[in-house]
């Protein structure tokens, strides 16, 4: 018989080697986080733009470690946007709690560094569109031809100054009489109809300025080449200024104006917010109720006036 002893016990299974973890900068991250982001058609090369400066901010307050971003560093980093508007401030917030919850989804943080922390509140404001005296004071302060398209398309489509600035000369048809504006907010693109009197000032101006293709508002040193979205805004304030309409810096007057005078023409004369949805190229009806709220004071003063509470004095009948 053999003297080997028989083992009572059972053997362990062999255990998987455990992986290393693999260290990867915060400022990797957010490269392969905006990349990913433009490959899939989320965002544009000017929003991208925009998120790699927001969170270049960020990564400065964190560690060079991605999974070691905590609840900390956002406070820290959030008192750093304090000298921003309101609407900035929110803004900034959207873009890197994006980010963070990126990370989460791919298991690089396991705890939300954005937990209990509240959006920034936006006081809500009036909104600032133009009066029929605004308007026209605009158009006669018009020296160029340049300039009078900048206002009648800004009028006329409500569309935003990225959006114009964006156009090409083959996005309008002055057959059909509309836009085809290609380069939308988030990508998305819409069609807008043009007015007939848009419509004239439009083709007036490629007329005279000879254009048939390419860039349709073109840079003054460089004719061939188109203008950017903060070199038209540029354009439209020394306009206002011009024209008495703007008074002073952030005063509410710039090319948003006229998107908003188009919100409030297009909904008093149709009463559809959801026509106003669709030409401003929103896509949540709650943004376009912001254009839309309290546009018209006296459709408001209509709905409070004739009743009357004073004794002795007959009440308004339920006209139901």
């Amino acid at each position: 018989m053999s003297n080997v002893p028989v083992p009572t016990g059972t053997l362990a299974p062999p255990t998987a080697p455990v992986r290393p973890k693999v260290f990867v900068t915060t400022q990797r991250q957010v490269d392969l986080y905006l990349k990913d982001k433009r490959v899939t058609g989320a965002i544009l090369r000017r929003t991208e733009t925009q998120g790699r400066c927001v969170l270049g901010g960020f990564v400065g307050v964190c560690p060079e470690d991605a999974s070691k971003i905590s609840r900390r560093d956002v406070v820290r980093w959030l008192k750093t946007t304090g000298h921003l508007a309101q609407g900035s401030r929110r803004h900034y917030f959207s873009i890197v709690r994006g980010f963070t919850s990126h990370l989460l989804r791919r298991g690089v943080l396991t705890r939300d560094p954005f937990l209990d922390i509240p959006f920034p509140k936006v006081a809500r404001a009036v909104h600032r569109s133009l009066g029929p005296d605004q308007t026209a004071a605009l158009l006669a302060a018009c020296i160029t031809g340049r300039e009078r398209v900048i206002v009648i398309l800004g009028l006329h489509t409500g569309l935003r100054r990225a959006e114009l600035a964006a156009l090409e000369v083959g996005d309008i048809n002055l057959s059909t009489r509309t836009v085809f504006v290609r380069h939308g907010k988030g990508g998305h693109e819409r069609m807008v109809p043009l007015s007939v009197e848009a419509g004239r000032v439009v083709g007036h101006y490629l007329a005279s300025e000879g254009l048939a293709n390419g860039p349709l508002i073109r840079s003054v040193t460089c004719p061939q080449k188109g203008i950017g979205p903060t070199r038209l805004g540029d354009i439209f304030s020394t306009l206002a200024y011009r024209a008495g309409v703007k008074i002073r810096a952030r005063d509410g007057v710039g090319t948003h104006s006229t998107r908003h005078t188009f919100a409030t023409d297009v909904y008093e004369a149709t009463d559809d917010v959801l026509a106003v949805r669709d030409l401003l190229g929103h896509q949540s009806l709650a943004t376009t109720q912001v254009y839309v709220r309290g546009m018209n004071v006296e459709r408001l003063r209509s709905a409070v006036e004739g009743r009357t509470y004073l004794p002795g004095s007959e009440r308004r009948k339920d006209p139901s």
